[in-house]
């Protein structure tokens, strides 16, 4: 009896080994058909260079080319105290945080064929907000109040007479 538990268990072991193998196979990205991948193929900014003042936005589009659903990016500032990034749908929204430069760099989900991401970079300048005038009220000068001019009484004129 002892035998043939023996061999029981060396076959249930071959059994497991042969569906663990079989399963890790046929589930591995290599199975894969082509269609369901997501793969990009290119990704372009429609600047590469950008102005903005502390306090003000401006917005960057982003287009990223692939197969279906795999057109999604990230984007990351590399001084978050200059300038703050923000994803929305196909645009990147540079926020100026306070005067310096940064370097966005937006980044594709997925990958290409050849297993990467791609990148674009976006350099950030960011400058100080203009100082705006603030509207004074005009400085109260006090005039100079002549005294009220008062009729006096006049003489009649001396006429000479002749001697």
């Amino acid at each position: 009896m002892t035998n043939s538990r023996v061999i029981l268990k060396r076959a249930l072991a071959y059994v497991l080994v042969f569906a663990l193998a079989f399963t890790t196979a046929f589930t591995s990205t290599g199975f894969q058909s082509n269609a369901a991948a997501k793969k990009v193929t290119s990704i372009k900014v429609a600047k590469t260079k950008v102005s903005v003042q502390v306090g003000k936005t401006s917005s960057v589009k982003v287009t990223v080319k692939g197969t279906k659903g795999a057109t999604k990016f990230t984007a990351k500032s590399s001084k978050k105290a200059v300038a703050t990034v923000k994803v929305s749908g196909k645009k990147v929204k540079i926020t100026g945080k306070k005067k310096g430069k940064a370097t966005i760099t937006v980044t594709t989900k997925y990958k290409n064929k050849k297993g990467k991401k791609l990148k674009k970079k976006i350099k950030v300048t960011v400058k100080a907000a203009p100082v705006v005038p603030t509207a004074t009220a005009a400085p109260v000068v006090p005039t100079a109040t002549a005294a009220p001019v008062v009729p006096t009484a006049t003489a009649a004129p001396v006429v000479p007479t002749a001697t």
